[in-house]
């Protein structure tokens, strides 16, 4: 695996009150694995707490009622962060596409994480990341 440089912090936007900041581009064997995350704040907490409430109530409808009469669990307030898309470009015209990825989850609640196949050619020399919220491009980096 080889990082990429990224700009330290480097704000993506800000979504529904989170900031959001790039973390990472790694190169791995077989593509590119992207990281941003939502920056803890008063937005964060607010919905973490808000989604802990709502979770403590489902748990105790899906006691009350069995798992069939609880309804769905809340969706985790990291989610959001799947409304942000990155598009990759390079020098040579190699077409990357997005195969996998997630927004939030157990440990990793405010965290995201995408990958890209496939890996750069060598004979690209720089690496064009850019960034949209629910397919509105809000900002991008060159990664030589």
């Amino acid at each position: 695996m080889v990082s990429l440089r990224v700009p330290t912090d480097f704000p993506i936007a800000t979504v529904a009150g989170v900031d959001v900041v790039l973390e990472s581009v790694d190169v791995l064997p077989d593509g590119l694995e992207i990281r941003w995350h939502g920056v803890p704040g008063d937005a964060t907490e607010r919905m973490d707490r808000d989604w802990e409430t709502a979770m403590g109530a489902w748990t105790e409808r899906r006691d009350e009622r069995g798992p069939d009469g609880a309804g769905a669990p809340p969706t985790m307030p990291g989610t959001l962060l799947a409304r942000i898309q990155a598009h990759l470009t390079d020098d040579v015209g190699t077409e990357y596409t997005p195969r996998t990825g997630r927004a939030a989850g157990s440990d990793s609640a405010w965290e995201s994480a995408w990958r890209f196949t496939p890996a750069p050619p060598a004979e690209a020399r720089h690496l064009r990341l850019d960034l949209a919220v629910d397919g509105e491009r809000v900002t991008g980096c060159d990664l030589p």
